[in-house]
């Protein structure tokens, strides 16, 4: 039997129409807002034996110039960002002009994966810069193809040149394209390393476009990109994730065009099936050189003035094999100094090495900013490929005379943290030095005006305060993050970008009663086992924690029962006098789930009974009813979010299309009649109920429900599509925050 999911739409006091009609709730929420452009990602390696290759019939990897170099460092992507004068567009580019190697076009339009590199929205900011939101989406699921240090790396044009290194970055003090917010820089994939590597894929991909100007920075910034786990201690890419992360970039006059590149470490797994990646992967699957590099600084007097000055520079070096896979960090400041100056050693600290230097104004440079370059060498440099650079790299701005405060950092925002109850976050930092008055935060909010996310100023913490508690965020969760951004202000201006991290709260609670109706009060002839019921609760639950909402059953040991076989197959009013000669009494707490034989002779109906207006949507009056079929058979071939999408309509009060008439109208809640008189798709009015205007909307038994990818929770649905490929738009989530704050008292906190 085809499983059906619905509610019954129950406007309060009036009745239930005489039609029967299957309609499930709308909730309020926005249009959903699309990336204006999406295209293919090309997840490619670089040799023929790695795994993530998905076509390497053929290939024939060149030799390596050093034999005893094994290859770690693959390319995943090479693209051309195109923004824009006013920010307004953007174009993501693919490097496609690789004809003479690997079949890198395939693999960026027909898969693995054609959605895997993404623009989420660009934000331009008061700093004179585009805060450009990238997601990657790892494009497998296997964890033995889990990536290691995944970064993603700007690439621009630049002038600033380190001659003792023989780098040039890109400053934005000249009016280039700079990324402010960098964790890092590297050499790989730079402009000057043509056809280099296996497939020419460890190296710069020439693209389609020859009229773009290239990129020519051979030292650029990138952002790493590792899965949010408190056990991820390797920065591991988990397989099937989906991580984003903010380019804070300085923008030039005219359009901005950015070469990006993703640079991934990995080696095959020590064990298969892979279980535990941080465990299961040697250590040679994380990058060799230096990974993370940072700079604390320690005037000496008053530090750097246009007359001379020192300051004294403490630079953290991060390694997975310690302080002696590497050399001893360098520094150039050209401006400053002529030549290099090499660090000391000093101690050890969890996960890192300090080492001082003592920088001087040798030059007398002017009051300004300055850029210091630091390096730090693997010894597995003088093995590798000429053309893959495993060294270390940070610039760090160092300020003669009164400046602006630089980058805050070490900014961190809590996850569900259990000292922090009743929706709260913590943001802490690392203080700047006295220099510095306020730290400026802010929030990335909803604005229902304009469908779309905007950064809300939410405190401006006095120097030198170095935490703040956020009493009033939304609900959210892993998959829906808070995001917050900070920077640090004095007289002379403020940081030159911002710093960014995500929390969320700890998950708002709902308690869930299962119910099955059986011959007798101890079970006897129950229409369904409880193993079918408990895999669908977990499947709920499962998602709906990954958006801060926790299902807390109530009979976790086995079903509480409905005593009475006359309600094995019943019709809606049947069922509401069920619900009210059991759930009703016994756990009016609780949402109600009722597991039944059929509805109305059909046993793969489930719905859930909804009540509009809004007030009356509580736990005494809502229940579920799920046929003995309702969920289309046993894993793998059943459709797992049919409980969890009934409980959308139970906990968010979700409507959706099925509300709609012929003419798309919808049915309004305005709080006391639910009247079905407002055009929305096509006349669709500011601050009111949002709906997926999708008229091509189908659930599973309908064609084409499998060529929607992923699938939203409340509007399509799939046989064997596990729990994780559906998902909420934001404005369900935005909503269901409202929705649950303004009607706390519907649902008691467990």
């Amino acid at each position: 039997m085809t499983p059906r999911c619905a509610i019954h739409f129950k406007a309060y006091p009036a009745s239930f129409n005489s039609e029967g009609v299957y309609v499930r709730i709308v909730s309020r929420m926005a249009i959903l807002l699309s990336s204006l452009v999406i295209m293919a990602l090309g997840c490619s390696g670089g040799e023929t034996s790695i795994p993530i290759l998905p076509d390497t019939q053929g290939i024939q990897s060149p030799t390596q110039t050093a034999s005893d170099y094994t290859p770690t460092r693959f390319l995943w992507d090479y693209n051309a960002l195109y923004i824009n004068e006013d920010a307004t567009e953007y174009e993501i580019i693919p490097m496609r002009q690789v004809a003479d190697h690997w079949n890198v076009l395939k693999w960026l339009e027909q898969g693995p994966c054609t959605n895997c590199f993404s623009i989420s929205g660009i934000t331009p900011t008061p700093k004179g810069t585009l805060q450009v939101f990238i997601e990657i989406r790892h494009p497998f699921s296997d964890p033995k193809l889990t990536g290691f240090d995944v970064r993603g790396i700007a690439m621009s044009h630049g002038t600033h040149y380190f001659p003792s290194a023989a780098h040039k970055v890109s400053n934005r003090f000249v009016g280039e394209a700079e990324l402010v917010n960098a964790d890092g820089y590297t050499a790989l994939y730079n402009p000057y390393l043509w056809d280099t590597g296996p497939g020419g894929l460890q190296g710069y991909i020439q693209g389609l476009k020859a009229t773009i100007p290239y990129p020519d920075t051979t030292l650029n910034g990138y952002k790493r990109y590792a899965s949010d786990d408190p056990a991820n201690t390797r920065n591991a890419f988990y397989a099937g994730d989906a991580i984003t992360r903010i380019y804070e970039i300085f923008k030039p006059s005219g359009p901005l065009i950015v070469g990006y590149a993703v640079d991934a470490s990995w080696v095959p797994a020590s064990v298969d099936p892979v279980n535990d990646p941080i465990a299961d992967f040697p250590p040679e699957a994380n990058c060799s050189e230096p990974w993370r590099i940072d700079v604390d600084e320690t005037p000496v007097g008053v530090g750097l003035t246009s007359s001379g000055g020192e300051v004294v520079l403490s630079i953290h070096v991060y390694d997975y094999q310690g302080k002696f896979s590497h050399a001893v960090p360098t520094i150039e400041c050209p401006e400053l100094f002529n030549g290099i100056l090499y660090t000391k050693y000093k101690t050890d600290g969890d996960g890192f090495s300090t080492f001082e230097v003592t920088v001087s104004n040798d030059n007398l440079a002017p009051d300004g900013v300055y850029d210091c370059l630091i390096r730090a060498e693997d010894y597995d440099n003088d093995t590798a490929p000429e053309w893959l650079d495993l060294t270390g790299w940070q610039i760090h701005e160092l300020g003669v005379g009164a400046q602006a405060p630089p980058m805050v950092a070490d900014f961190q925002v809590s996850d569900a943290d259990p000292d922090l109850p009743d929706r709260k976050v913590e943001l802490t930092w690392e203080i700047l030095d006295d220099s510095v008055e306020w730290y400026d935060i802010e929030r990335l909010d909803w604005n229902w005006d304009t469908w779309s996310w905007y950064w809300h100023p939410v405190k401006s913490a006095p120097h030198p305060v170095d935490s703040w508690i956020d009493g009033n965020p939304r609900y959210c969760g892993p998959a829906d993050p808070l995001q917050y951004r900070i920077s640090a202000r004095n007289d002379a201006g403020s940081s030159p970008g911002y710093t960014t991290d995500t929390g969320y709260p700890l998950p708002r609670g709902f308690q869930i009663t299962l119910w099955c109706v059986a011959d007798n009060a101890s079970g006897g002839g129950a229409v369904v086992p409880w193993n079918q019921a408990a895999t669908n609760f977990n499947d709920a639950k499962a998602f709906w924690s990954q958006y801060g909402m926790n299902l807390v059953l109530q009979n976790p040991d086995g079903f509480r029962w409905v005593d009475n076989p006359d309600y094995k197959n019943v019709n809606q009013q049947e069922a509401e006098t069920m619900h009210e000669s059991y759930g009703q009494i016994q756990a009016p707490d609780s949402v109600n789930v009722y597991y039944i034989n059929s509805s109305d002779g059909d046993p793969g109906r489930a719905y859930c009974q909804a009540y509009c207006p809004g007030s009356f949507h509580n736990t005494e009056k809502v229940f579920i009813i799920m046929g003995s079929d309702s969920s289309g058979g046993a894993p793998p071939n059943d459709i797992s979010i049919v409980l969890a999408h009934e409980l959308g309509h139970a906990l968010g009060h979700f409507w959706d299309n099925y509300l709609l008439d012929t003419n798309h109208n919808m049915r309004v809640d305005d709080g006391s009649s639910c009247e079905n008189n407002n055009t929305w798709c096509t006349d669709p009015p500011p601050n009111y109920d949002p709906l997926f205007c999708d008229f091509n909307g189908q659930y599973q038994q309908e064609p084409n429900s499998w060529n929607k990818n992923p699938w939203n929770l409340m509007w399509y649905s799939a046989q064997n599509k596990g729990i994780n490929n559906y998902d909420l738009t934001d404005g369900q989530l935005v909503y269901m925050h409202e929705w649950l704050l303004e009607h706390k008292g519907n649902y008691p906190v467990p």
